[in-house]
């Protein structure tokens, strides 16, 4: 026990900021006295719990739950993630088994932010813009995020039920859905409309995002495009590299895409767009909806603030957090 409050000591110490790259000597000196004493305080408050409460409790999920605790106060999308949690959270850009579906806490209800083509969940019929307020019969107003991740998530075959609200009914609605391998494509259309106008969908970004996406524009461009439409409806968002790269193929090369600041000085980062990367500058729609969030807004924005083209939609979700 003691060598696990030993890790969540060094956890609040670099939560905090008072081990870091850019720590001066005095200010952990100045800051160590009162810091160690709360340490303390909750050390004691662990210790005891482990000793004398009524049940057994597995050490373990006390050190997760303090940290869980340092974080509930700050913003929505803070979370601590342990390792099998993290391995569950990546594959939902890159490929998972569950229900297929990305979602946020709005309000402490599981909402709807997009759904894949042909997935478990399209195929009952679940949107965007719906709330699962139950899952397998348990309550899920107020889940944390992860926690409704995990509920969703679960190997191939395995059944779940789902208590679904929408606007579309007066009332929620049950359904039985069977876990399935959701393979992610990133760029799930892309096809020539009328007048050599080309459509390209963007669902997510990923890893595989830039070379989907390079692939589509060359064919379409082979096909002779004189405009695009770049449909981000519905795309909650994904790496912040893959952002950049996208909306590095638009840009012209030396303008700014997008910078990123925090509380150090090593979070100041500006991305700035290459020659290399840009195609030709025809003309250029893009459009939104409130589901699009993040690596969306990043893309649009750049697309928006530089006047590379225009965008048309609803207002979009506004993260603005990477």
């Amino acid at each position: 026990m003691k060598k696990k409050l030993g890790l969540l000591t060094l956890f609040l110490l670099i939560s905090f900021g008072y081990i870091s790259n850019e720590a001066r000597v005095p200010d952990l000196l100045a800051n160590s006295r009162d810091l160690y004493a709360k340490i303390k305080v909750l050390t004691s408050i662990l210790e005891t719990v482990q000793r004398v409460y009524v049940e057994e409790k597995d050490p373990d999920e006390l050190i997760e739950d303090a940290i869980k605790g340092v974080l509930a106060n700050l913003d929505p999308h803070t979370v601590y993630l342990p390792a099998d949690d993290f391995k569950n959270w990546n594959q939902s850009f890159e490929g998972y088994s569950g229900i297929g579906i990305s979602f946020e806490i709005l309000d402490g209800e599981i909402t709807v932010m997009s759904v894949v083509h042909g997935s478990p969940a399209d195929k009952v019929g679940i949107r965007a813009g719906d709330k699962i307020v139950a899952v397998d019969g348990q309550r899920m107003i107020g889940v944390k995020r992860e926690n409704a991740a995990a509920s969703l998530h679960g190997p191939v075959g395995l059944p779940v039920a789902l208590k679904v609200v929408s606007d579309r009914w007066r009332k929620p609605r049950e359904f039985q859905l069977v876990r399935e391998r959701i393979s992610l494509e990133s760029v799930p259309y892309a096809m020539m409309l009328q007048h050599q106008i080309g459509y390209i969908k963007i669902d997510r970004f990923t890893s595989t995002t830039s070379r989907e996406l390079e692939r589509a524009l060359k064919r379409l461009e082979r096909q002779h495009m004189v405009g695009l439409i770049l449909d981000l409806r519905g795309n909650s968002g994904g790496y912040l590299n893959a952002a950049v790269d996208v909306a590095d193929k638009f840009i012209p090369g030396g303008n700014k895409i997008v910078t990123t600041r925090g509380r150090l000085a090593s979070s100041y980062r500006e991305y700035f767009a290459t020659d290399e990367a840009t195609h030709p500058l025809y003309p250029l729609v893009v459009l939104l909806d409130h589901g699009a969030a993040s690596a969306s807004e990043i893309v649009a924005g750049a697309i928006q603030d530089l006047d590379r083209g225009l965008i048309v939609g609803k207002t979009s979700f506004g993260k603005g957090l990477v």
